[in-house]
């Protein structure tokens, strides 16, 4: 893999992942300067296109500040939604215990005090630490001044070369796996002058790019997704864990999965760069989004990548309240048997007297 990404006709994709002197290594040892941007300017002037502008940086920046702001907010709001949830189930748990007590289940009590009950617990408590670090990130001041670049993760920020005409005669695919997101960047026909290699494209997630230069862990390493939506579709069922309150065992069950409003399952993002007798350049961005009820929706763009990335949010933030919705429907299908299940044993308990 890391030979393949470091071949001339992986340049420069490949070079942000595998080479030493790639912005993602030199902004972890000199956070001081923007190597993203820098690095941005080289490959556009390279490739015949221009520097980005200062107006068109300044615009784009403001933009991935306020959807930055938005982003959190509504993280902030399913983690309060997750928190209603929990103590709802907590309160499940101890009339479960309670039931349990009353009838010298102990095997119950003993399931409830040392596994349900702690593991709740921990996860409840992840659950607030997380908002209370997105709640701190809204208040730092510095980062009222960054650059666009430096609001994107690694791999939007790569597909960003291609949306704002640095990276010409390359195409950007976002889509969802079981590793969150997935991106393709990839050649398009008009790259090469005799054709483009099938295999001149790079399949990876932000989950590896983050294991890959946090954590120090090789791509051959990482793991490889279960599912993805590259097809333009969510897998209708799944393996999920499920507890059987009769005998206190968990299982791997086969579920569909919940039906949700349609959502966009996959995004492609090519942009067309003009270049006009008196020396300007237009950047032209074509998109399109590929729904779940297999409605296709094409945008067209021209030169605004502030707006690009706004419909790239607009994409993600599609995909995050399709899975929060899921897991919302999940959760309440689960505590609605849960609460069944306890008042059948109290009005059982309730004939015996």
């Amino acid at each position: 893999m890391s030979r393949f990404l470091a071949s001339p006709r992986m340049w420069p994709i490949g070079y942000l992942v595998v080479s030493p002197y790639s912005p993602f290594h030199v902004e972890r040892q000199m956070p001081d300067r923007n190597w993203r941007d820098a690095f941005e300017d080289l490959i556009a002037l390279e490739s015949g296109g221009q520097m980005i502008s200062t107006e068109s940086r300044k615009k784009e920046a403001e933009v991935a500040a306020r959807l930055h702001y938005e982003h959190i907010h509504r993280k902030v709001s399913m983690i309060n939604e997750q928190l209603h949830w929990d103590a709802k189930y907590m309160s499940l748990l101890r009339r479960e215990r309670a039931f349990a007590a009353r009838h010298k289940e102990a095997e119950t009590i003993l399931w409830i005090d040392n596994e349900a009950g702690p593991k709740q617990k921990a996860k409840t408590e992840e659950a607030i630490l997380a908002g209370e670090h997105m709640i701190e990130m809204l208040t730092k001041e510095e980062t009222k001044g960054w650059p666009a670049s430096k609001h994107k993760l690694r791999g939007e920020w790569m597909a960003s070369l291609i949306w704002s005409g640095a990276l010409p005669g390359w195409r950007a695919q976002l889509y969802q796996s079981s590793h969150g997101d997935q991106l393709e960047i990839k050649k398009t026909k008009s790259h090469a002058k005799e054709g483009v290699d099938p295999d001149d494209f790079w399949m990876f997630n932000e989950l590896e790019m983050k294991e890959l230069f946090e954590d120090g862990v090789p791509l051959e390493h990482t793991g490889t997704e279960t599912w993805s939506t590259y097809n333009g579709q969510y897998p209708e069922y799944e393996w999920i864990q499920k507890f059987d309150p009769y005998d206190r065992s968990i299982n791997w069950v086969e579920a569909r999965v919940p039906s949700v409003r349609p959502s966009i399952a996959k995004q492609m993002i090519e942009a067309e760069r003009t270049k006009f007798a008196n020396g300007s350049i237009s950047t032209k961005v074509n998109i399109s989004n590929i729904w779940t009820d297999q409605r296709i929706e094409n945008k067209e763009i021209v030169d605004d990548t502030s707006k690009v990335l706004e419909e790239v949010r607009e994409a993600k933030d599609s995909i995050m309240n399709r899975n929060h919705s899921i897991m919302v429907a999940k959760q309440e299908e689960y505590s609605q048997e849960f609460e069944q299940q306890l008042k059948e044993g109290e009005e059982w308990e309730a004939t015996l007297r």
